[in-house]
């Protein structure tokens, strides 16, 4: 039996939902690269980093506050690292992840599979490139560690030509 996804009334397979979904966030890795392409034409490399990663890190914030009204075991003072992944085993499988060490206070999880990367391979980028449009993209995560009760590390990633990414989430 093939695994299906509600997609409000509509019943979706899982192989095209998740097709969709890492589509969605390769046109997003398209965007950033050619914005910043565009950038470092105009204005150079440090400018375009500069630029992009303080948007970036801005949206993440923006973000992270967005999701704690909507989510109160985020807003809690004494946060479960564990809250912090997806619930559903769907969204784990968009970018492969799997968790390594969970307890209340610090919890590891690794990404396998990062459609950004793919991305910008099929974009013909350079290994140089996808380590700086890589680093830029986590800014992200630093913006919504920034709000966040929760801290968000990075140890691994594959845009800096490691297996996977590494993250963790700790407790402030």
């Amino acid at each position: 039996m093939r695994e299906t996804v509600n997609m409000s009334t509509e019943m979706v397979p899982l192989d095209v939902y998740m097709k969709d979904v890492r589509g969605a966030m390769e046109r997003r890795a398209g965007y950033l690269a050619v914005i910043y392409d565009e950038i470092s034409k105009r204005y150079g490399k440090d400018a375009a980093f500069d630029i992009l990663s303080t948007a970036i890190e801005n949206l993440g914030r923006w973000e992270a506050k967005k999701r704690m009204k909507e989510s109160p075991e985020r807003r809690s003072s004494d946060p479960d690292t564990r809250d912090w992944l997806p619930k559903t085993t769907r969204e784990a499988r968009i970018m492969e992840r799997k968790t390594i060490d969970a307890v209340k206070d610090r919890t590891v999880t690794e990404v396998e599979f990062c459609p950004l990367i793919e991305a910008w391979k099929k974009m013909g980028k350079s290994k140089d490139e996808m380590k700086t449009l890589c680093d830029i993209a986590m800014y992200l995560d630093e913006g919504m560690s920034k709000e966040y009760p929760i801290k968000i590390d990075t140890e691994k990633r594959i845009g800096w030509g490691d297996d996977c990414c590494r993250f963790i989430f700790e407790k402030k």
